[in-house]
């Protein structure tokens, strides 16, 4: 054998350093990759700058999670969706925000959804909102905000959510809301809203669910409420309305709950009511009506909940209330003078 002779290497040891080169190759290639597909080079500049500013503006630093943020480098920012090199979902409830929403989240114009519900923001809902027009939801509950619900919201014609109930909310609801025809569920509760239930609000044609209780709404239901085909449930309990429980509301076929109680409702219970066979929670309580319990609401035989008490009702309890199989609720405490209840 000859030392000085040059073997070449068995053919197995240049398959593993072919791979070993490969894999070296590759990880470089990613790493790489991943520095050349950071979010600031992800996104348009006057995106990625809207995003510092929210940053910013509520108190970033102190973020339940803010993996990501600030860091132009980083792949993906913590509650960021990036879809085709624009944002398009901002998702960061229950994460300790602190602070005002500032206008330029605006120029994030591809921006679907935008939820910042459960945090400390205070101050106005900016009106530049409302040129988000690719905005399907909008979630801003449980924040300590204020000012006036800002007309252009109702420019937002593929909103399918409109949440922002649980704040400080005050003035009208904008008639312009009625121009969501595309909107499913309205809740604007537990704010300090005042004026009339909108007419426009009518229009909703594809709402579920209409939630406007715990403000100081004043004036009548409208009777354009009984258009909302598709309207599922319906509190407008806890306000100041006057005038009678519109009959319209008879028409609303897939209601499965009606909430008026707690307000200065006078007149009769109408017997249209008993047309809503899929309604399962009915609550009047706490107001002016008078007149008798209509025979009729026995036909309602989804009922689990019904609450009449603290109004001016006069008569007997109606026989037909005993179909009633499903009630595990029925308040009538204080409704009526019911002879029969009496004699019993």
């Amino acid at each position: 054998m000859d030392l000085n002779s040059t073997n070449p290497a068995p053919p197995f040891q240049n398959l593993v350093l072919s791979a070993c080169l490969g894999l070296c190759l590759l990880l470089m290639g990613r790493e790489a990759g991943a520095q050349g597909i950071g979010m600031q080079t992800q996104i348009p500049a006057a995106e990625y700058s809207a995003l510092v500013d929210l940053y910013n503006a509520t108190s970033g630093p102190v973020w339940t999670d803010s993996s990501g943020w600030l860091n132009p480098q980083a792949v993906s920012w913590h509650g960021v969706t990036v879809t085709g090199g624009h944002v398009t979902h901002l998702v960061l409830g229950w994460n300790h925000l602190s602070g005002t929403i500032p206008d330029s989240l605006a120029e994030l114009l591809q921006l679907q959804t935008i939820d910042l519900s459960i945090n400390g923001l205070y101050g106005a809902i900016p009106d530049s909102l409302g040129n988000l027009s690719q905005l399907t939801e909008l979630d801003l509950t449980g924040n300590q905000l204020s000012g006036n619900i800002p007309g252009t919201l109702g420019n937002l014609s593929r909103l399918q959510g409109l949440a922002l109930f649980d704040n400080q909310l005050t003035g009208d609801i904008p008639d312009s809301l009625g121009n969501l025809s595309q909107l499913q569920g309205l809740e604007l509760w537990d704010n300090q809203l005042s004026g009339r239930i909108p007419d426009s609000l009518g229009n909703l044609l594809q709402v579920q669910i209409l939630n406007i209780n715990y403000n100081q709404l004043t004036g009548p239901i409208p009777e354009s409420l009984g258009n909302l085909a598709q309207a599922q449930y319906i509190d407008l309990s806890d306000n100041q309305l006057t005038g009678g429980i519109s009959a319209s509301l008879g028409h609303l076929s897939q209601l499965q709950a009606l909430k008026l109680s707690y307000n200065q409702l006078t007149g009769s219970i109408p017997g249209s009511l008993a047309d809503l066979l899929n309604l399962q929670d009915l609550e009047i309580g706490s107001n002016q009506l008078d007149g008798s319990i209509p025979d009729n609401l026995g036909n309602l035989h989804q009922l689990t909940f019904l609450i009449l008490s603290a109004n001016q009702l006069s008569g007997s309890i109606p026989d037909s209330l005993g179909n009633l199989s499903r009630l595990q609720d029925l308040d009538l405490c204080n409704a009526a003078e019911f002879s029969r209840l009496m004699e019993s």
